[in-house]
């Protein structure tokens, strides 16, 4: 299994701690994208298992941060049937950064639904951001 982990303090929330199983952590900042890259390995049995690390990071105000499964990207769709892919999901990620959640997510499912259009789904889909 594939995660992204974060952990918010009680008494700081504007620190948290990042791990990840193969799932990136994306913080989304003033139109820049920084990526909090994984371990990479899986949760659960895996011949070459290591502990996993534990990445700190300082949140500031209006940074949004992205936790989200590989199926949005890994969607097909558009005029050729080809996969969203990575590089787009994390373009579209900087430019709903600066709406508010409520219109992120409606942005997102559009988008989603538009791309995908008469294809069947091929993944779940899951996406969380947190405004900061």
């Amino acid at each position: 299994m594939d995660i992204c982990l974060v952990r918010i303090a009680k008494n700081n929330p504007k620190q948290i701690q990042y791990s990840g199983a193969n799932r990136s952590l994306v913080m989304v900042k003033d139109g820049m994208l920084e990526e909090y890259k994984p371990d990479k390995q899986p949760i659960g049995y895996y011949t070459y298992a290591q502990p996993f690390s534990v990445q700190d990071i300082e949140l500031t105000k209006d940074a949004c941060l992205y936790l989200f499964s590989d199926g949005y990207a890994d969607q097909f769709g558009g005029d050729k049937n080809k996969k969203l892919g990575t590089r787009k999901w994390k373009e579209i990620l900087v430019e709903i950064s600066g709406k508010n959640m409520k219109e992120q997510a409606e942005f997102l499912k559009n988008y989603f639904e538009k791309w995908k259009a008469s294809y069947p789904q091929t993944d779940d889909v899951t996406v969380i951001g947190i405004k900061c």
